[in-house]
């Protein structure tokens, strides 16, 4: 059976070592991830990630209004199909977390930028 076509508004991220797949909004000229994306991104705790954010923010790295939207997504809850609102952060702040992680994916992306 043929792989789930990828929605135009989507772009598919594929770690590979492992095989990850991460679905990433895409909107004009940057991507738009959720904590729990960026979480399974750079192999870190959702925790983790709203923590970074949070420092982000109140050091005035990032504009929290500039990066940060919430965009609605279908999601699969059980067998239900679902549309939920969730806050998604731009490339900028992916970037701006993926230099303070200390994972080993978290390495593997400051190499790689």
């Amino acid at each position: 059976m043929p792989p789930n076509p990828v929605p135009p508004n989507q772009a598919l991220f594929v770690n590979a070592d492992d095989g990850t797949e991460i679905a990433v909004h895409v909107d004009g000229d940057t991507l738009w991830l959720t904590q729990a994306q960026m979480g399974r991104l750079f192999g870190i705790t959702t925790s983790t990630v709203s923590e970074h954010l949070a420092n982000i923010y109140r050091d005035d790295e990032l504009d929290r209004e500039e990066t940060s939207r919430r965009i609605s997504v279908e999601r699969k809850e059980g067998e239900r199909k679902v549309e939920r609102t969730l806050n998604h952060y731009s490339l900028d702040a992916v970037l701006s977390v993926g230099y303070r992680v200390s994972s080993k994916r978290g390495t593997r992306f400051r190499k790689w930028a």
